[in-house]
């Protein structure tokens, strides 16, 4: 049973390495090593629940301990003072901030398509909705997206590098 529990996890490993630490950078913004969080990812994975949708709510857990983590470690002074340089913050990109503006549901699977790179099956399976369903919703959301980016001069056809080139760290899925 230990056997065929390691090789699940393993080629979990092996299969999704780079969009988790990929995926776990983005999310952390920084506050944590993206491969050492990986690492946490998948120890923490359980052999018998494979999938993206459980991997994705393992990434999500570890990301939150990290900033748990990081938010024990300094004042509520210090936190204030990081987000008022943050708002005054002009080197953002602006497809950044415009993507910010969106609401959770449109940002989840833009982020999800253009930043953890997963293809609309993969969407799919981590959400937990059809395939129909998530080209619905990534038509929306970018609907939704592409008047905003056009008020800061991004192109309609440039809208999806646009997303691609807003996403923080330098990781990407392989």
């Amino acid at each position: 049973m230990t056997s065929v529990s390691s090789d699940v996890v393993g080629e979990q490993r092996q299969r999704y390495w780079s969009l988790v630490v990929a995926g776990c950078e983005w999310r952390a913004m920084g506050i944590e090593d993206p491969e050492v969080m990986a690492e946490m990812v998948f120890s923490a994975l359980d052999p018998r629940k494979p999938g993206l949708n459980r991997l994705f709510r393992e990434i999500d857990k570890v990301v939150a301990i990290a900033y748990r983590k990081e938010a024990s470690q300094r004042s509520s002074l210090d936190a204030l003072r990081q987000m008022a340089t943050v708002h005054q913050d002009s080197s953002l990109p602006d497809a950044l901030v415009t993507l910010s503006t969106l609401r959770e549901a449109d940002r989840r699977i833009l982020q999800l398509a253009y930043w953890d790179d997963l293809e609309p099956l993969e969407i799919s399976e981590v959400l937990g909705v059809d395939l129909v369903d998530v080209f619905q919703r990534l038509a929306r959301a970018t609907s939704r997206l592409t008047p905003k980016l056009a008020r800061k001069g991004v192109a309609a056809d440039d809208v999806e590098q646009a997303i691609r080139d807003a996403k923080p760290g330098r990781h990407h899925r392989r």
